[in-house]
């Protein structure tokens, strides 16, 4: 075993709380076993970084569609349980904690099922269910843009809210026990769920705006609110998030970002949420999609060994590297 994955990999669950891999899959571009890059995503290259658990984002914000939202949603559902059942000896659908325990101990990845934007529900709160029933459990309500819940970042001059869709949306899924998801979401919307949620929310990929003020990413207060919530924030691999010079984004670069964050929100309420995605697979060549040191899912074992030498010590690592999502996954999603 690589000794940067030696100091935490058996101790804990490492959860990676955010991959844009499901919407390519049913256009027959790659599967979960394919390598289609050196920086792509995929099951081996998971494997080799000790991920145990993954959410895996259906996003069809802003795409050119020939069906509806809906319908896309189903057919991307409908693509990954195939791949779940190709693949059935390395993942597995989870649907609560205990099944993120039992895959790793069986030496299987973990997938948590996630939409990312509520484009598919199409402003019926009943699709909501229906796509729980199918086996979905972390719901972002929008991507970048405005949609019938609320209004993304880009749509952040507006000053918009969550609509009373929205807010039916974020009820619903207290309701249901599905984790709301407010990455992408304008701030006026981060305050209505904070306001409305009974659950801890997560963002699962931003940075801290205190740091690097990208309009994705997390102001002090905002990070203080998640927190007092329960929350968890995930800390994204993406360099524009993380620095005015994306080239030179490495693992300190985001650690930098990391320490920041526990200093306001506490160590319980800080993790990681990479946003490896195969929607790279449309850049050719790829301009610094991710930090040095972290090109690809199979390297991810190196932020456990990175975390001790910034002095954290065994327990605070297991945290950061997954045991706070684990803590809101079983507090939404059950045990």
């Amino acid at each position: 075993m690589p000794a940067e994955r030696r100091a935490y990999v058996n101790a804990g669950i490492v959860f990676d709380a955010h991959q844009d891999i499901v919407y390519e899959v049913p256009a027959e571009e790659r599967s979960l076993t394919d390598h289609l890059f050196s920086f792509d995503l995929h099951l081996d290259q998971l494997q080799a970084g000790g991920i145990d658990a993954e959410i895996f984002a259906i996003c069809i914000a802003g795409e050119c569609l020939r069906i509806s939202p809906a319908a896309e949603a189903l057919r991307e559902i409908d693509a990954f349980q195939r791949e779940l059942q190709a693949n059935a000896s390395r993942v597995t659908l989870a649907t609560a904690a205990r099944h993120i325990r039992d895959a790793k101990a069986g030496g299987r990845i973990a997938g948590i099922l996630g939409l990312e934007g509520a484009e598919p529900l199409e402003g019926e709160i009943g699709l909501l269910r229906i796509f729980y029933q199918l086996g979905v459990r972390n719901i972002g309500l929008t991507w970048n843009l405005r949609n019938a819940a609320a209004d993304g970042v880009h749509e952040h001059e507006s000053g918009g809210g969550l609509t009373r869709f929205g807010v039916d949306i974020v009820k619903e899924a207290d309701r249901l026990g599905m984790i709301v998801d407010v990455a992408h979401l304008a701030r006026r919307g981060l305050d209505d769920v904070l306001r409305i949620a009974a659950s801890p929310i997560i963002d699962s990929h931003t940075a801290s705006a205190a740091l690097h003020p990208h309009r994705r990413n997390r102001s002090d207060a905002e990070v203080e609110a998640i927190a007092k919530n329960g929350g968890v924030i995930g800390v994204v691999n993406v360099p524009e998030f993380l620095s005015t010079e994306r080239s030179k984004a490495s693992i300190d670069t985001l650690l930098d970002h990391v320490d920041h964050i526990v200093s306001v929100a506490g160590i319980d309420h800080v993790g990681f949420g990479a946003d490896f995605g195969v929607w790279h697979s449309h850049h050719v060549p790829p301009l610094e999609p991710w930090v040095r040191g972290l090109e690809d899912a199979a390297k991810w074992g190196r932020l456990g060994q990175a975390l001790h030498r910034r002095g954290y010590g065994d327990a605070d690592v297991r945290k950061l590297m997954g045991e706070n999502f684990m803590r809101v996954v079983a507090d939404v999603l059950g045990g």
